[in-house]
Protein backbone atom coordinates (compact mmCIF):
# COMPACT_ATOMS: atom_id res chain seq x y z
CA UNK A 1 0.00 0.00 0.00
CA UNK A 2 3.07 2.55 0.91
CA UNK A 3 4.38 1.69 -2.11
CA UNK A 4 1.55 2.03 -4.38
CA UNK A 5 0.63 5.61 -2.79
CA UNK A 6 4.42 6.95 -3.44
CA UNK A 7 4.45 5.87 -7.20
CA UNK A 8 0.99 7.75 -6.98
CA UNK A 9 2.51 10.76 -5.31
CA UNK A 10 5.43 10.64 -8.05
CA UNK A 11 3.31 10.53 -10.74
CA UNK A 12 1.13 13.13 -9.76
CA UNK A 13 4.21 15.39 -9.46
CA UNK A 14 5.81 14.40 -12.86
CA UNK A 15 2.29 14.60 -14.46
CA UNK A 16 1.90 18.60 -12.81
CA UNK A 17 5.12 19.54 -13.66
CA UNK A 18 6.53 17.66 -16.67
CA UNK A 19 4.09 15.89 -18.63
CA UNK A 20 1.35 18.69 -18.82
CA UNK A 21 2.76 21.61 -17.68
CA UNK A 22 1.88 23.27 -20.52
CA UNK A 23 -1.82 22.51 -20.26
CA UNK A 24 -4.45 24.57 -18.53
CA UNK A 25 -4.30 24.97 -14.48
CA UNK A 26 -7.21 24.96 -12.28
CA UNK A 27 -6.89 25.33 -8.26
CA UNK A 28 -4.50 22.70 -6.21
CA UNK A 29 -7.29 20.61 -4.61
CA UNK A 30 -9.57 20.10 -7.17
CA UNK A 31 -6.68 18.92 -9.47
CA UNK A 32 -5.40 16.76 -6.23
CA UNK A 33 -8.93 15.03 -5.26
CA UNK A 34 -9.17 14.63 -9.20
CA UNK A 35 -5.71 12.67 -10.06
CA UNK A 36 -6.41 10.88 -6.62
CA UNK A 37 -9.49 9.31 -7.88
CA UNK A 38 -8.78 8.73 -11.39
CA UNK A 39 -5.75 7.05 -10.00
CA UNK A 40 -8.08 4.47 -7.97
CA UNK A 41 -9.97 4.03 -10.77
CA UNK A 42 -6.73 2.93 -12.56
CA UNK A 43 -5.84 0.52 -9.06
CA UNK A 44 -9.14 -1.07 -9.63
CA UNK A 45 -8.53 -1.87 -13.37
CA UNK A 46 -5.58 -3.07 -12.89
CA UNK A 47 -6.67 -5.36 -10.16
CA UNK A 48 -9.90 -6.21 -12.57
CA UNK A 49 -8.06 -7.55 -14.89
CA UNK A 50 -6.12 -9.92 -12.45
CA UNK A 51 -9.49 -10.64 -10.93
CA UNK A 52 -11.33 -11.69 -13.87
CA UNK A 53 -8.47 -14.10 -15.07
CA UNK A 54 -7.54 -15.44 -11.62
CA UNK A 55 -11.35 -16.26 -10.24
CA UNK A 56 -13.25 -15.57 -13.23
CA UNK A 57 -10.90 -17.98 -15.72
CA UNK A 58 -9.22 -19.87 -12.93
CA UNK A 59 -5.90 -19.44 -14.22
CA UNK A 60 -2.56 -20.10 -12.69
CA UNK A 61 0.19 -18.51 -12.31
CA UNK A 62 1.14 -17.62 -15.84
CA UNK A 63 -2.13 -16.75 -16.73
CA UNK A 64 -2.44 -14.54 -13.84
CA UNK A 65 0.53 -12.79 -14.79
CA UNK A 66 -1.03 -12.40 -18.48
CA UNK A 67 -4.48 -10.66 -16.62
CA UNK A 68 -2.24 -8.21 -14.50
CA UNK A 69 -0.01 -7.33 -17.31
CA UNK A 70 -3.02 -6.49 -19.33
CA UNK A 71 -4.70 -5.03 -16.47
CA UNK A 72 -1.91 -2.90 -16.03
CA UNK A 73 -1.87 -1.80 -20.02
CA UNK A 74 -5.16 -0.97 -19.99
CA UNK A 75 -4.94 1.39 -16.68
CA UNK A 76 -2.12 3.16 -17.77
CA UNK A 77 -4.37 3.99 -21.05
CA UNK A 78 -7.07 5.04 -19.14
CA UNK A 79 -5.16 7.27 -16.21
CA UNK A 80 -3.49 9.09 -19.87
CA UNK A 81 -6.70 9.54 -21.09
CA UNK A 82 -8.79 10.55 -18.05
CA UNK A 83 -5.12 13.23 -16.64
CA UNK A 84 -5.30 14.78 -19.87
CA UNK A 85 -9.21 15.09 -20.26
CA UNK A 86 -10.63 15.85 -17.11
CA UNK A 87 -7.54 16.73 -14.33
CA UNK A 88 -4.97 18.90 -16.55
CA UNK A 89 -7.37 20.08 -19.79
CA UNK A 90 -6.21 21.17 -22.92
CA UNK A 91 -5.29 25.06 -23.39
CA UNK A 92 -7.75 27.37 -24.95
CA UNK A 93 -7.15 27.97 -28.61
CA UNK A 94 -5.73 31.47 -29.09
CA UNK A 95 -6.70 32.87 -32.43
CA UNK A 96 -4.40 33.42 -35.28
CA UNK A 97 -3.27 35.87 -36.25
CA UNK A 98 -5.64 36.72 -39.43
CA UNK A 99 -8.95 37.00 -37.13
CA UNK A 100 -8.78 40.78 -36.41
CA UNK A 101 -11.91 41.17 -38.65
CA UNK A 102 -13.33 38.93 -36.12
CA UNK A 103 -12.08 41.48 -33.18
CA UNK A 104 -13.83 44.51 -35.00
CA UNK A 105 -10.75 46.60 -34.05
CA UNK A 106 -10.35 49.81 -36.02
CA UNK A 107 -8.04 50.47 -38.48
CA UNK A 108 -6.41 48.47 -41.77
CA UNK A 109 -7.34 44.99 -40.88
CA UNK A 110 -10.91 45.27 -39.80
CA UNK A 111 -11.90 46.64 -43.33
CA UNK A 112 -11.39 49.98 -43.32
CA UNK A 113 -9.53 51.64 -45.93
CA UNK A 114 -5.25 52.44 -44.83
CA UNK A 115 -3.76 56.01 -45.66
CA UNK A 116 -3.48 55.40 -49.49
CA UNK A 117 -7.27 53.53 -49.97
CA UNK A 118 -6.77 49.94 -50.17
CA UNK A 119 -9.06 47.37 -48.31
CA UNK A 120 -6.60 44.86 -48.46
CA UNK A 121 -5.10 43.99 -45.38
CA UNK A 122 -1.39 44.29 -45.63
CA UNK A 123 0.68 40.92 -45.20
CA UNK A 124 3.73 40.70 -43.50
Amino acid sequence: MIATVAGVLVTYLGSRYWTFRHRTRTSLPRETLLFFALAGVGVLIQLGGLGLVVHGFGGGRVAGNAGLFAGIVLATGFRFWAYRTWVWRAPDKKKDRDSFREQNMPGQRSGEPDREGRREPVRA
